[in-house]
């Protein structure tokens, strides 16, 4: 029966006839295999399979629709892990912060930083206005957002801009309403223990007030590493 290499399973043809697997080719198989997209299907499996890889290497677990890269201590995604909407979301007469429907990033069990930006396409009169903020996670344990958009005091589509932040999960930043079509570009920051969890970002009126306020589709986030 042929032997399979320990990462990638790929094919060792060693028979009976020692002939069948020259120790060159077997030396050659190791050294092409690490420079692979390697294929996983967890976390646990790579760990186990490829114990002490090489900073650089490139690896894909069953399920994520991305790649990783080893930096020497941690593998993280190559590219952003991003969302956009799909359909507009609608709010009326409230003020209690809702998740939004589209705009969450599950991200993996590793202990990172990250960078998180996005544009939020929104809706809402120059009375009830609007306030973002970012759900409270347990895995996030260091958290930066400063939104850029229309300050609450503006009465229509010009006016001050705000560009407060805060270091708090799940406290809301409020945006300033136009009447018509306005846009808040999303800024931030977060650091994550080791443990899986999910940036959520959450919305709701400013304002009581018994009108739609509206997250607009094509709506996006996206989150990538940046250690």
């Amino acid at each position: 029966m042929p032997a399979n290499t320990t990462n990638q399973q790929i094919t060792l043809p060693i028979g009976t006839d020692p002939a069948d697997g020259p120790q060159s080719f077997i030396d050659q198989t190791a050294d092409i295999e690490n420079r692979l997209v390697q294929r996983y299907t967890s976390d646990a499996d790579r760990a186990a399979r490829n114990p002490a890889p090489n900073t650089g290497e490139l690896s894909i677990v069953t399920g994520n629709t991305w790649y990783d890269r080893y930096t020497g201590a941690v593998w993280l995604p190559v590219t952003p892990l991003q969302v956009r909407k799909a359909a507009t979301q609608t709010i009326n007469n409230s003020t209690t912060l809702t998740n939004d429907t589209a705009l969450l990033i599950p991200f993996p069990a590793v202990a990172a930083n990250w960078g998180f930006e996005g544009w939020i396409g929104y809706i809402s009169t120059t009375v009830a206005d609007i306030k973002f903020a970012f759900a409270a996670d347990a895995a996030i344990t260091g958290y930066t957002f400063a939104p850029v958009a229309l300050a609450t005091s503006a009465g229509g589509t010009s006016g001050d801009v705000i560009t407060q932040g805060t270091t708090a999960l799940g406290t809301a930043i409020a945006c300033g309403g136009s009447g018509g079509t306005a846009g808040a570009l999303i800024n931030g920051s977060i650091t994550t223990s080791g443990v899986a969890g999910t940036l959520q970002l959450q919305w709701a009126q400013n304002t009581l007030e018994a009108t739609n306020t509206q997250v607009l589709l094509r709506s996006w986030l996206r989150l990538f590493a940046i250690n």
